[in-house]
């Protein structure tokens, strides 16, 4: 029986929109593509989430991959992070409605320092949350196994009566491993529909 509903956050709570973002910087078509893969689609991004490195470490890392575009690299660093992520508007009723409903609702989520202090101010949905593991405190990224089982052990839940659900089909393999139901989530729809099923399970 499923007790527990365990949410990540991006793209599945709230948007990611970095190429929206990228569009308001008055960058060419060009621009926008080298900024996106140094920095959104390259391999420095994630250690924003992991919190070990600082912020101005990883900005370097990401300009060396494009030194032609630094500048606009360190305006997305300096203003841009807080706009990346927009809360959908179904979120906050989800969570109370499931909660409502007797379950525990917990969020999982690979996310930054400054970004998520920014989120912690912003999305309503966050305090419908009775808990949460947040990559940067862990110093530890999904899917790596020792995120899951610290979620486990904090929370005080059993794998067998907790369902996961992440955009990532890898956080979502690695959470099955442990004996977690796994949700990938593809559509707010289909992820509806698919957890509504596994809670009559």
């Amino acid at each position: 029986m499923i007790r527990n509903i365990i949410f990540d956050i991006g793209n599945v709570l709230a948007g990611f929109h970095y190429k929206k973002y990228l569009d308001s910087l008055g960058l060419t078509e060009n621009q926008r593509e080298t900024v996106a893969g140094a920095v959104f689609e390259g391999p420095y991004w994630k250690e924003m989430d992991r919190g070990i490195w600082t912020e101005e470490e990883i900005c370097q890392k990401c300009a060396e991959l494009a030194p032609q575009e630094e500048k606009a690299i360190r305006k997305v660093f300096r203003e841009g992070i807080e706009q990346l992520v927009e809360e959908y508007p179904f979120s906050e009723a989800w969570l109370k409605q499931l909660r409502e409903r007797g379950y525990h609702v917990y969020l999982l989520s690979n996310y930054g320092e400054r970004g998520f202090a920014w989120a912690l101010e912003h999305f309503s949905f966050i305090r419908q949350a009775e808990d949460m593991v947040i990559s940067y405190r862990e110093n530890l990224l999904k899917p790596d196994e020792a995120i899951y089982r610290n979620m486990l052990k904090r929370f005080g839940i059993r794998p067998e009566e907790t369902v996961f659900l992440d955009d990532t089909e890898a956080n979502v393999q690695a959470a099955e491993k442990l004996g977690i139901r796994g949700i990938h989530v593809k559509s707010h729809e289909e992820a509806v529909r698919l957890l509504e099923a596994a809670l009559k399970n």
